[in-house]
């Protein structure tokens, strides 16, 4: 099982076209229970330095779905419960941050609230490399509108 679980984890990365480096990794003997929940999060810096929604959001379809299909609480619910410990301003922004917020009153016990058991914390950020394009816009009697093209290219890191 643990096994089809890492497969369902590698080719969500990678069918969500971000270049991932897994650091932190702690073994243990837990497994994932057909009742448990698990929340993708995103660490949280500052507003430059976060990852997109659409990732957050690519990965937690990826494992609600399929054949071996995950229990994903949403994120957004998620740090809604813990505000304000997931705030930019606030968030851990490593493992052992994190591990410190877990044993600060209270936190433990609003986690367990939530039904959440594993965390899935994804760090990376999203960089606008290049954009250009213009609009023009006209009015007269008859109406008004606007013509234009824009274009951009994100660097996800």
């Amino acid at each position: 099982m643990k096994t089809g679980i890492l497969g369902i984890l590698v080719t969500l990365l990678c069918s969500c076209g971000v270049t991932s480096r897994i650091e932190p990794y702690k073994q243990t003997n837990s497994v994932i229970g057909a009742d448990d929940q698990l929340v993708v999060l995103a660490r949280k810096h500052h507003t430059n330095y976060e990852a997109e929604s659409g990732i957050i959001e690519c990965i937690s379809d990826g494992l609600a779905n399929g054949n071996e299909a995950l229990n994903v609480h949403s994120s957004v619910e998620f740090e809604d419960k813990l505000y304000p410990w997931f705030e930019p301003s606030t968030a851990p922004l490593d493992t052992e941050d994190l591990s410190e917020l877990l044993e600060r009153p209270g936190v433990a016990g609003r986690i367990e609230e939530t039904g959440v058991r594993f965390v899935v914390w994804l760090d990376g950020s999203t960089e606008r490399v290049a954009s250009g394009g213009g609009i023009s816009c006209a009015a007269g009697v008859g109406g008004a509108g606007c013509m234009g093209l824009a274009w951009w290219e994100d660097d996800a890191r």
